[in-house]
């Protein structure tokens, strides 16, 4: 999250940037994971939906050109889209149903928290950029 408050600084923003390919990603990755999880089974497609996103961030470091980057960066949101549902399913399923409404909420608020955590980094990153 931390590259998509830095990138606008690195390249030329366009209508399709490399911080909103990754949601655009995400988008399909949410719909073809989340139906796979139900069959194949969550455990499973976290799995693979974490090492797609693991495997493409990666390789997006290395590429030469900005059309293959934003398109590792989409196959990489597509695997990320993958844990969203699932984790949240997930979670669910293993907690006991007097505890489930609150703990999902720590998972949320955490969540966000992670968000605020790469917003303050990137404050005090980019003037020293």
């Amino acid at each position: 999250m931390l590259n998509a408050f830095l990138l606008p600084f690195c390249v030329l923003p366009g209508p399709l940037s490399a911080g909103s390919i990754v949601y655009l990603g995400m988008m399909f990755g949410a719909f073809f994971w989340g139906g796979l999880s139900d069959k194949v089974g969550r455990k499973q497609c976290l799995l693979m939906s974490m090492s797609v996103n693991g495997f493409f961030a990666f390789l997006s470091s290395f590429v030469q050109g900005y059309s293959m980057f934003l398109l590792c960066r989409m196959v990489s949101g597509f695997g990320i889209g993958g844990a969203v549902p699932i984790v949240f399913s997930y979670f669910a399923e293993v907690l006991a149903r007097e505890k489930r409404g609150e703990h999902l909420s720590w998972l949320c608020m955490f969540w966000m928290i992670g968000g605020i955590y790469a917003s303050a980094m990137a404050w005090a990153i980019i003037p020293h950029y």
